[in-house]
């Protein structure tokens, strides 16, 4: 699909629900187990050259890059047949989370020419579906020519390339009977939360359409926000219980009788940081309007017990800004005032981060095998991966 055809279905709002995880398929086919072990290593990647906000500029096509290699006796090379886009890949091109991320390099870096403070080039792209090439000695689970998923540390190089390097626990088989692309967008799990009101925020974000379905299965009760023209596609695709539009949220909050007892918001720094203020001074303004001696309201939307979490925590922001220690006071400085006022105002505050999790990746394989629902913004070919990058860096607000 060519950038000008991706840029028509969005406008007919057909792609506006997952712009937050425009999918890339790379047009390699899972090979026979023999071909694999014999196959001469062909490496292309997409990587990450320089910090701008031109992606031109940012990202650049190294058809004959070096292949990764394993340094560890627990990792597996694999061959990517699928990877997508996402927000952390599209705000690390900007240079966001440089320096945490790349101290985080440094301390876990194996071998002296793995040491340094300089991460660029970088390959971007945080899960994949491929083939395992080849292993390390203490890898049992896993052989050449098995299909697997998995996902890529933040500091390390990603999957938008032809192979990937990473650590076994990091990957698990792929039921035979899927496509590659629809389960490469696997880094997200909740807790249980059966017959509660949740209100998830970015609803049409690629986090947030798979949170939805999760927190259906798990039989909660969802609310979610989205743009006005995605909400026909969220409500057929995802199911959410009640479908808002985001610019009309303030009106929602302030007339619902709802009590939520856990918010997920899944948007943008930007706005998620004025979801929370809206939601603060909708609880206020409930306070004050309580007769003497009341301790509840008709329209009030939290209790004591709700749970608060945002995905868009400042650590990286904080770090980029002051550096290391003067980012670890403030995100100390952040945290306590964020927790504090959120006990003020009738909740639990807490920021989410993104890490793979094993459990979780296992969790989630069991939910697709049951045919769970992952869904595909748009199709990319591997040399195509520019134009992908671009229609979701235009499309990044969209989910909010």
């Amino acid at each position: 699909m060519s950038t000008s055809a991706l840029k028509r279905s969005m406008s007919t709002g057909r792609l506006s629900s997952l712009n937050r995880a425009l999918y890339v398929a790379p047009t390699a086919v899972p090979l026979s187990a023999a071909s694999v072990q014999k196959r001469e290593l062909s490496h292309r990647s997409w990587n990450l050259v320089r910090y701008h906000e031109d992606l031109n500029q940012a990202i650049k096509y190294t058809p004959n890059a070096s292949a990764p290699v394993l340094h560890r006796p627990g990792d597996v090379l694999v061959r990517v047949l699928a990877s997508s886009i996402n927000p952390l890949d599209i705000a690390m091109t900007r240079g966001y989370g440089n320096v945490l991320l790349s101290l985080n390099n440094l301390v876990s870096s194996i071998g002296i020419d793995r040491l340094s403070n300089d991460r660029l080039p970088l390959t971007l792209g945080r899960d994949f579906v491929g083939q395992i090439v080849s292993r390390g000695n203490s890898v049992k689970l896993y052989k050449p020519g098995d299909i697997v998923w998995g996902t890529v540390q933040p500091h390390e190089n990603g999957s938008h390339a032809d192979f990937v390097a990473v650590p076994d626990c990091q990957v698990r088989i792929l039921f035979q009977f899927l496509f590659c692309e629809y389960v490469s967008n696997s880094y997200f799990s909740l807790f249980f939360l059966h017959n509660n009101r949740v209100l998830v925020l970015g609803g049409s974000g690629g986090v947030g359409c798979f949170a939805i379905q999760l927190l259906k299965f798990w039989g909660a009760h969802v609310t979610a926000t989205c743009s006005q023209e995605a909400m026909p596609w969220l409500a057929e695709n995802c199911h959410p219980d009640r479908c808002v539009d985001y610019e009309d949220m303030e009106g929602f909050l302030a007339s619902t009788t709802d009590r939520f007892d856990f918010i997920l918001d899944a948007s943008a720094p930007a706005a998620s940081r004025k979801n929370y203020e809206l939601l603060t001074r909708l609880t206020e303004r409930n306070r004050r309007s309580l007769p003497v001696g009341a301790k509840k309201s008709p329209t009030r939307l939290m209790d004591d017990k709700t749970m608060y979490v945002t995905l868009s925590s400042p650590l990286l922001r904080n770090f980029d800004r002051y550096g290391a220690l003067g980012g670890a006071a403030t995100t100390l400085a952040d945290a306590i005032t964020d927790s504090l006022s959120g006990a003020r105002n009738g909740l639990h505050f807490r920021w989410a981060y993104y890490l793979p999790n094993p459990k979780a990746l296992a969790h989630i394989g069991d939910l697709v095998e049951r045919a769970f629902g992952l869904l595909i913004g748009g199709r990319e070919g591997f040399c195509e991966r520019e134009s992908a990058f671009e229609v979701s860096f235009s499309c990044e607000s969209r989910a909010n």
